[in-house]
């Protein structure tokens, strides 16, 4: 019996290393040939307060309908663009609000900064911003590019996967432990589906079964 489980364990390693292997071949290959098309990506740049909050309504949006993705409802303000990154590039300025970004809203830090890191690298996305106060405000697009260009990839069906980029890291066992870390100042960790924890800034957010959450830390600003 031991001698059975000693050797599925072996054939199990070597399975998995061969896998590794085939697997960051391939994306050392792809990333050398994405090296040398692309062209080097930039963070995006920008100081966010750490709390959401809603926008107030006043005349300036009457002629915005509730249902229109335009229509301001939450947003995180911009306090500093950063010299040289891409927010600076595309015309961000400190004063203006975040409400939306790729057609998406938010509610909250954890919303906005999960629409973030779900997006693919490398990709343009889109944030919807207001700018200026009372019946000077006006709604406008600013479009940056989701950091990265080279990967590397390990991964095993089933059992173990390390994924990696300019801007992420993932690492998985088994599908149910896992532990993410992206430049947006975010980290996330879990065992699920019995204890998840989400780190924004210097906010933790832990969640048991989902059912029971709490937070900790201390609310400061936000670099993306």
């Amino acid at each position: 019996m031991k001698r059975a489980i000693i050797s599925v364990s072996a054939i199990v390693l070597i399975l998995a290393l061969a896998g590794c292997s085939v697997n960051r071949t391939r994306s050392e290959q792809d990333t050398d040939s994405a090296e040398s098309k692309a062209p080097e990506i930039i963070p995006f740049g920008l100081t966010l307060e750490w709390k959401v909050k809603p926008v107030p309504g006043d005349e300036a949006w009457q002629d915005v309908s509730w249902k229109d993705i335009h229509h301001p409802r939450h947003g995180i303000l911009v306090k500093e663009v950063l010299d040289g990154r891409q927010a600076l590039e595309r015309g961000f300025e400190p004063g203006d609000i975040i409400y939306a970004v790729n057609d998406k809203r938010f509610k909250n830090t954890s919303q906005f900064i999960r629409i973030l890191y779900g997006l693919s690298p490398g990709k343009a996305i889109s944030f919807y911003i207001i700018r200026g106060q009372g019946d000077e405000n006006t709604l406008d697009v600013k479009f940056m590019v989701i950091p990265t260009h080279g990967y590397t990839d390990w991964n095993f069906p089933g059992i173990y996967g390390h994924h990696r980029n300019d801007y992420a890291r993932r690492t998985h066992v088994f599908y149910f432990l896992f532990y993410d870390k992206r430049v947006f100042s975010s980290r996330t960790f879990g065992i699920l589906p019995f204890y998840h924890r989400e780190r924004i800034g210097k906010v933790n957010t832990h969640r048991i079964f989902w059912f029971f959450k709490w937070r900790s830390g201390v609310e400061e600003d936000v670099t993306i």
